[in-house]
């Protein structure tokens, strides 16, 4: 039984694999959605690097901010 199970698989693989591969139609449509991608990448890309900036900034401010309120609570418990 195992081995008509395996037979019909490799038969199935052997007539489905002289198949088209591919699901595009034609170079055509493959370049146009190779370009759409590309595109996509690029404004991926910028706005990764958009992200990056800010969260830079935010870090460089909270440290900021941090040293500034240190600061201050010990100002005031020398005042006290």
């Amino acid at each position: 039984m195992r081995r008509r199970i395996m037979l019909v698989m490799l038969v199935i693989l052997l007539t489905v694999a002289t198949g088209h591969a591919g699901w595009l139609g034609n170079d055509d449509q493959l370049i146009k959605v190779q370009n759409e991608l590309h595109e996509q990448q690029q404004d991926t890309g910028a706005w990764m690097v958009i992200a990056g900036m800010l969260g830079i900034g935010c870090t460089i401010f909270f440290g900021i901010g941090a040293a500034i309120g240190s600061k201050a609570r010990k100002e005031v418990r020398e005042d006290e």
